[in-house]
């Protein structure tokens, strides 16, 4: 996607790219929103990565700021193959078992060796690109700019979708799979560098 037509999605504007963003947080819930305003996804169970890509060189902030570039060699170079010059991606590293199901033990073990052979970045969320901060952009079409700049063809980078509506349901079948959770976001919100109700967990 070029800058003009990144221009047209809506809520982008032209900006500098910041040094870090503060991640949006969601709020503990008992159970799953119900209506179609809402988007659903998995929770990941790994480590939040704030993915900054400027002219080739990556960097990978920490929801704390702290720089972990250097634990995820795999990753910083998947993203390198991104066709970008500029972005902030709000991403999630995590490690697969056998059964497609991220488990953190795993992703602690494979940090401690030389590669981190076997990590998936799961990709969620997209604050910048190409100039343009997306903080105003609504999570629906900042969802659809991503999957077109993640694509389906990497090992390593994968573009976490989502269903719309029906909440209870996929929160049910994750369960049923094992997996500790889902995270439902409303669909027309913006990037909110807080806690927020916008996004339950």
């Amino acid at each position: 996607m070029n800058s003009k037509e990144i221009k047209n999605v809506p809520g982008a504007r032209k900006a500098a790219m910041p040094d870090f963003v503060s991640p949006q947080l969601a709020t503990l819930v008992k159970e799953a929103p119900k209506g179609k305003e809402w988007l659903h996804e998995l929770k990941f169970d790994g480590y939040r990565l704030l993915c900054h890509l400027q002219r080739g060189h990556v960097r990978l902030w920490t929801r704390n700021q702290k720089d972990w570039t250097d634990k995820f060699p795999n990753v910083v170079k998947a993203l390198q193959t991104l066709p970008v010059q500029s972005a902030i991606l709000d991403a999630e590293v995590v490690a697969m078992d056998s059964s497609g199901r991220s488990s953190f033990q795993m992703l602690q073990q494979a940090i401690h060796k030389t590669a981190g052979k076997g990590l998936v970045l799961e990709v969620f969320d997209l604050i910048y690109l190409e100039g343009f901060n997306l903080q105003r952009t609504p999570l629906l079409d900042r969802k659809r700019v991503l999957e077109e700049l993640i694509g389906s063809e990497h090992r390593v980078l994968r573009y976490s979708d989502h269903v719309e509506g029906n909440g209870a349901k996929f929160l049910k079948q994750a369960c049923d799979f094992g997996i500790e959770g889902i995270v439902s976001k409303l669909a027309d919100s913006p990037y909110e560098s807080t806690r927020s109700r916008n996004w339950q967990k």
